[in-house]
């Protein structure tokens, strides 16, 4: 069986920084604290994993690499002298002049100018800085030693540097209430973003917060509370300038994340790290999530790095069209109608066209010749629609054309 990114060229990387000051109780991510003192062995780890992926796929090296992103854990937590280590390392082996977009996501707290001045320097370009809500006594209650004042004086300084900033917030928090939300959301507003992600709260089996949930210590919102803030929140990101094109993410026009849209649309990218997934049109596969695993395998540059896969899954071309459809309805642009017939000529029958046209005229879809969207009460309700959606395709897809990946 071939391998992952044995034909092409990753087109964009994500690189997984694992370490965190504290892990917030909603986490799910492969985040751990208390775990610093092994960052240089987990830097050199991590180097040598990228060598060891250029390596055993000669074709990569010098690729042209469009969009970088780090994410975590706490990114922002690289030590400096190693991030440095870690850029002059890519451009050795990728193609980066003409990279449009490295992404560094941000817990703020403990910046100085000196952070700002590297990152810049070893050219991060966008900051994606983890806000979530502002108020400290909430955060603190979620293990999340934030406060308002250090993410206030974070955004004065920030756009000095870099100027591409983005405020990820979470709505359906336990213990934040109207009052709460909105004074978050105009204080955001008053920042000088270029863009703004929301994300509904997701409780996660074995956190923290599950477990106080599920044991009652724990309150979250109505869900009418919080799909009332969200239709709130969007309709104030669009008097500010911020325009919707996903469900999740509002931007000022030209300044949508590039590396994002690229998830979105099944661009094929590699990830380096513990957890970190990868997909190359055709396979996706993710590292196992062990730390001392991974810094005993990546020890040296020469390991195998298909070996510490955890996971590795060749997509069927049911799944693509299925991705497809969940990953092209989340934007705003909607899903190509003759794409979807590409794919799959289901897509022009008679059952799809009666789900598509009930779904429209409940008010969940919009539909033009060319694309059906989400609604905004469709977006709510946005995985019950490409469930209904999908049901219509149901039948027989041995005639369905294979995209050329």
């Amino acid at each position: 069986m071939p391998h992952p990114f044995s034909r092409i060229a990753p087109l964009m990387l994500y690189i997984h920084w694992p370490f965190c000051a504290a892990k917030c109780h909603y986490c799910d991510f492969v985040a751990m604290q208390d775990h610093h003192n092994f960052a240089r062995q987990y830097h050199e780890a991590l180097c040598n994993e990228i060598r060891s992926f250029v390596a055993s796929r000669p074709h990569t090296f010098g690729a042209p690499i469009k969009t970088i992103f780090l994410g975590g854990g706490t990114p922002s937590l690289y030590p400096l002298p190693l991030l440095k280590e870690l850029f002059s390392l890519l451009r050795s082996l990728f193609d980066l002049s003409n990279t449009e977009e490295i992404s560094l996501e941000v817990n703020p707290g403990g910046q100085t100018d000196d952070h700002f001045g590297t990152w810049r320097d070893v050219g991060i370009n966008r900051l994606s800085v983890g806000v979530q809500v502002l108020d400290d006594a909430i955060l603190a209650k979620l293990n999340r030693p934030q406060k308002k004042a250090e993410v206030l004086e974070f955004f004065e300084r920030a756009p000095h540097f870099i100027s591409n900033l983005s405020a990820d917030c979470i709505i359906g928090l336990p213990g934040v209430d109207d009052v709460c939300w909105r004074d978050t959301v105009e204080t955001t507003l008053s920042w000088p973003l270029k863009h703004t992600s929301l994300y509904f709260l997701t409780i996660h089996e074995n956190t923290p917060l599950y477990h106080g949930v599920k044991a009652g210590t724990i309150t979250i919102p109505r869900d009418e509370q919080v799909l009332a803030q969200y239709a709130w929140t969007v309709q104030r990101y669009a008097q500010a300038g911020l325009a919707q094109y996903e469900i999740s993410n509002f931007a000022v026009p030209g300044f949508e994340s590039i590396h994002n849209r690229g998830y979105w649309d099944r661009t094929s990218y590699y990830g380096f790290g513990i957890g970190a997934a990868s997909y190359d049109g055709t396979y996706r596969c993710a590292n196992k999530k062990k730390l001392t695993g991974y810094l005993q395998h990546f020890s040296t540059p020469t390991a195998e790095v298909k070996t510490w896969y955890g996971s590795i899954e060749k997509l069927t071309h049911e799944q693509k069209i299925l991705e497809e459809l969940m990953l092209g309805l989340r934007q705003r642009t909607g899903v190509g109608l003759h794409r979807m017939v590409y794919l799959c000529p289901l897509a022009q029958s008679q059952p799809f066209g009666e789900v598509r046209d009930r779904l429209v005229a409940e008010g969940y879809l919009e539909a033009s010749e060319t694309h059906i969207r989400l609604t905004p009460k469709g977006q709510i309700f946005e995985n019950e629609v490409v469930v209904q959606l999908s049901g219509g395709l149901e039948g027989d897809h041995s005639n369905c054309e294979r995209p050329k990946d």
